[in-house]
């Protein structure tokens, strides 16, 4: 159900909408090292997996909830062997969740412009993130995603379900109300409405 494209990211306008600056480096392929800063389910991971779509540098992702740093070092050991070697882009969710030692033993990998370092964080990034890291990063604050939004997600999620052959009914106000009860949560909204088709017997309804 997650968009592959910049044109398809509901919300967040303010960040990748058409004309930003991010929006610009990201179809030019100028990637650059970030935080993502925001709630869950806003589309911080979204992003970094549709900037995988458009950029020719290799892509790896891990969590720093069950990473460590030798995860990164068994990365950046073969950029040497890569052929057509063009960079890294390194896209570490959680990263609050690293320690200040190992956060600060990523600084080796992206001091020289061989690693591109986007990482995500649902808690503030002056407080959680090393001050060497934030000061070669360029933070995005992502807000939560309105009920409208939403509801253009879940009509989209709808419709492509039925283009592979679900039959859905839904009751109408039936994605409005998941809309607001997800609280901005596009993930959220997505799992309810997953769960509501999964267990369907004729018309979903709230």
């Amino acid at each position: 159900m997650r968009p592959k494209k910049l044109e398809d990211i509901v919300g967040q306008k303010h960040i990748v909408g058409e004309g930003t600056p991010l929006n610009k480096l990201i179809k030019n392929k100028n990637i650059m090292n970030c935080i993502f800063y925001g709630p869950p389910g806003v589309g911080k991971t979204t992003l970094a997996n549709i900037i995988s779509n458009y950029t020719d540098k290799k892509f790896y992702k891990i969590n720093a909830t069950t990473s460590s740093i030798k995860e990164i070092q068994s990365i950046t050991s073969d950029i040497d062997n890569l052929l057509n070697f063009k960079g890294i882009i390194l896209y570490i969710d959680e990263l609050q969740h690293f320690n200040k030692k190992q956060q600060q033993a990523l600084l080796e990998f992206i001091e020289d412009g061989r690693v591109i370092l986007i990482a995500s964080t649902t808690e503030n990034p002056y407080f959680a993130i090393h001050k060497a890291i934030l000061s070669r990063s360029t933070i995005f604050q992502f807000k939560p995603v309105s009920t409208e939004d939403i509801i253009i997600a879940l009509e989209r999620a709808v419709s492509k379900l039925e283009k592979e052959g679900y039959v859905i009914s839904l009751e109408e106000g039936v994605l409005k109300y998941i809309g607001e009860i997800s609280q901005g949560d596009v993930r959220k909204a997505y799992t309810v409405l997953e769960l509501a088709i999964k267990s369907q017997e004729k018309i979903i309804s709230f």
